[in-house]
């Protein structure tokens, strides 16, 4: 799954977590989330990737019953940007000050499917931190939340079979280092009777990428056998020395199930 869909993810379900606990609808944030890569390698390519990430944030209020006519926009606005105010913080909050959730999820070794204690508060996207997870492909995700109490990842599980602990859905992990917040207002005024207060918080860091050149199959080491055609027994019985399959005897060429030369080649870097 690519970083910066990791990037949104985590961070709309964090935020949308958030939300379900302030009492809040989930309608008050936009996610916008984009990358650009940076080449630093000289063998499998390897790229320092920034995001620019922006969350736009939207606080609306309208004045109350009563207030004078000439009061209403300055009392609604006062109100808009308090609330404001209040939903920057909550999302700072979580994405920059909370570290996701702890999370039993039972895996199978080279399975993308896995089982988690719990669905409460996961989403497509989330970021999993654990076991299993190697140190050079170390982000995997949840790719969708599936009906039946399972989750779907972005990629097989490679550690041993088992239920481990998991840390789910930290922002802050996903990167190597933040380099800035910056929060700046948007729009400011009233629609009909209600005054609007946008903000946009924008985050850039980055991380680094590595993509391997796709290979076959590992293997440990070849085995070579030269049983020759013009060398051969006619009537010799050699089965079970050979690892292919022989024509029976009597013959009139080889080859006759007797490797006349056997050879071992260490395929390890």
């Amino acid at each position: 799954m690519l970083w910066r869909a990791m990037l949104r993810g985590t961070a709309t379900g964090l935020l949308a977590n958030a939300a379900v606990g302030a009492g809040l609808s989930p309608s008050w944030f936009v996610v916008y989330v984009r990358d650009r890569k940076r080449g630093n390698y000289g063998g499998a390519p390897e790229f320092r990737t920034y995001s620019e990430f922006k969350l736009e944030i939207r606080a609306e209020a309208a004045a109350p019953d009563g207030t004078p006519p000439d009061d209403v926009v300055e009392v609604a606005r006062a109100l808009a940007e308090s609330k404001l105010d209040d939903l920057c913080e909550l999302a700072e909050s979580a994405l920059l000050g909370g570290q996701g959730l702890s999370l039993a999820i039972a895996c199978t070794q080279n399975s993308a499917v896995a089982t988690p204690a719990s669905l409460d508060g996961l989403s497509s996207g989330m970021v999993l931190f654990g076991p299993g997870i190697g140190a050079r492909d170390p982000f995997l995700a949840i790719r969708t939340v599936n009906d039946d109490g399972t989750v779907t990842l972005s990629a097989p599980y490679k550690g041993t079979t088992g239920t481990y602990l998991f840390n789910v859905g930290s922002f802050v992990a996903l990167f190597e280092q933040i380099d800035s917040v910056d929060t700046y207002p948007r729009h400011r005024g009233m629609e009909g009777d209600t005054y609007v207060a946008r903000s946009t918080i924008g985050i850039v860091g980055y991380v680094h990428e590595i993509f391997e050149p796709v290979r076959g199959p590992d293997l440990s080491g070849i085995n070579l056998y030269a049983d020759s055609i013009n060398i051969f027994d006619p009537n010799g019985d050699f089965e079970g020395q050979e690892p292919f399959t022989v024509a029976p005897a009597p013959r009139t060429a080889g080859p006759d199930g007797r490797p006349e030369i056997v050879a071992d080649l260490d395929t390890n870097p």
